[in-house]
């Protein structure tokens, strides 16, 4: 799946905003992307680079849809 260490919980660890991240929606399929605002979030949409969509985490979203974790991507050395 994703070579990262470990899936963050997206409401336990805050991702990073302005950096690519990969991330998980609830029909367990991988994104990379960005936090594509500033506010808190629960009011965040996800912009996927793979789909060209956005996606949210908040619970009025459809589970497959809605954002659950999230992973740094691994920096090169």
């Amino acid at each position: 799946m994703c070579n990262c260490n470990k899936w963050l919980d997206v409401f336990k660890h805050d991702p990073p905003r302005g950096e690519e991240i990969l991330f998980l929606t609830g029909d367990g399929e991988v994104h990379i992307g960005e936090v594509y605002s500033e506010e808190k979030i629960r009011k965040c949409e996800f912009r996927s680079y793979v789909r060209n969509d956005y996606y949210n985490c908040d619970s009025t979203t459809e589970y497959e849809e809605r954002v659950i974790c999230w992973c740094p991507i691994p920096k090169q050395m």
